[in-house]
């Protein structure tokens, strides 16, 4: 199955990796926070039929909210 990233995860990434030592001088923190993103990537691409759909939307997310399929 081939699977594509919504091209925001890549930006919403990239600002998770400005935000954090901007914030917190603490690098460490931004390299940890990398890691469980790519945990969690990992996790997702391991389990790629299970369709989770939020049933609203969140403030600040870029996901779908709700079923789209018809």
């Amino acid at each position: 199955m081939r699977q594509v990233r919504h091209p925001l995860v890549d930006a919403d990434i990239d600002g998770i990796v400005h935000h954090i030592p901007e914030v917190t001088r603490d690098f460490d923190a931004t390299w940890l926070r990398l890691d469980e993103i790519d945990a969690l990537l990992a996790a997702i691409a391991e389990r790629p039929l299970s369709r989770i759909r939020l049933d609203v939307a969140l403030d600040g997310w870029h996901g779908v909210s709700g079923d789209t399929a018809d």
